[in-house]
């Protein structure tokens, strides 16, 4: 339970005098992960965001836009497995 980072970008602009910040998170594809290529309709790209390992955090948040796709690493492990339940919920309340 540790916290981790997200790739994302941001932008701040001023529409109609108001201040707006914009933020996208940012997704690679998955086409071939074992674990996410599950995921969306069976022909349809499969994508999944982009965690940065935290050995890598300092370097993206610093990176510029022509080395930023070097932190650009699928999912690890951990972030897509869990503990199964053993007890079986019937209902959702």
């Amino acid at each position: 339970d540790q916290p981790f980072t997200v790739a994302g970008i941001y932008d701040d602009a001023v529409i109609d005098g108001n201040k707006v910040r914009s933020f996208s998170m940012l997704t690679i594809n998955s086409d071939h992960h074992p674990f996410m290529k599950q995921f969306h309709a069976p022909k349809d790209e499969k994508r999944s965001i982009i965690v940065i390992p935290e050995q890598y955090r300092k370097d993206w948040l610093t990176a510029d836009h022509e080395h930023a796709h070097e932190y650009f690493f699928h999912m690890p492990d951990e972030f897509v497995t869990f503990p199964r339940d053993e007890q079986k919920q019937n209902d959702l309340f």
